[in-house]
């Protein structure tokens, strides 16, 4: 077994136009659709918001599976963006290379589970 996937991100929202989870949300599909058809690789995403508010994107790709991107707001203003560890690196990694790719975000800060549920520091990148 590896090392733990740093599966949790924080970033702060720049700009005029302010994200919240939902903008986030399809800020993420617009990148993922786009990154799919310059790879010509059959990725899919689509966000969804559930009755209790809660964001979600669904990826659909790697072995014809769905990974569940959770997103949302905290107190500080920063946003949060997380995983399960089953969309492993990759999925990690496509991540930060749509918050990267912005013009939108700043401050980003990669953690693990478990380093985020003890307010551990992050890091700049998933790896």
């Amino acid at each position: 077994m590896g090392a733990p996937v740093a599966d949790h991100v924080t970033f702060r929202s720049i700009g005029d136009d302010i994200l919240d989870p939902i903008d986030a949300a399809a800020d993420l599909v617009r990148y993922v659709r786009s990154e799919a058809k310059a790879r010509r690789t059959p990725i899919r995403a689509r966000p969804h918001r559930s009755y209790s508010g809660a964001v979600t994107v669904r990826v659909y790709w790697q072995g014809a599976r769905f990974h569940t991107v959770k997103i949302a707001s905290k107190a500080d203003g920063r946003l949060l963006v997380s995983h399960s560890g089953r969309g492993g690196r990759d999925l990690s990694l496509m991540l930060h290379d749509w918050l990267a790719a912005s013009d939108r975000c700043s401050d980003i800060c990669w953690r693990t589970r478990d380093e985020w549920n003890n307010g551990d520091p992050g890091r700049d990148a998933p790896a």
